[in-house]
């Protein structure tokens, strides 16, 4: 990337990548789940509840299917949103994963 760009400008290109790349993975891994894999997770969350509330399970409240997904509404869990560092540091954080990447194919 060189000294052409400044640290803003390399922020705003970070925002901008798609979801699911590699950037994204190596800060957050719940950047695996796209919008659509995390809409077909909620399908699949709502029809397992839809079927288990039709048992005797459900009229006793216990062995509720367990969701997959992302949870993003748990409160326990706290979500980063983003990183403060030096420019250097940002620059010496994508050098990193940069060489992971390939390395990784």
């Amino acid at each position: 990337m060189g000294r052409d760009y400044t640290t803003l400008h390399a922020a705003s290109l970070l925002t901008q990548l798609p979801e699911g790349a590699r950037v994204r993975l190596a800060y957050a891994p719940d950047a695996a789940w796209t919008s659509e894999r995390s809409l077909l997770a909620a399908i699949v969350n709502d029809l397992n509840w839809l079927v288990w509330a039709q048992t005797k399970d459900a009229k006793h409240n216990r062995n509720r299917p367990k969701p997959i997904g992302p949870q993003r509404d748990n409160a326990n869990q706290k979500r980063v949103v983003g990183v403060a560092m030096t420019p250097d540091r940002l620059m010496a954080e994508m050098a990193r994963i940069r060489r992971e990447a390939q390395r990784n194919g």
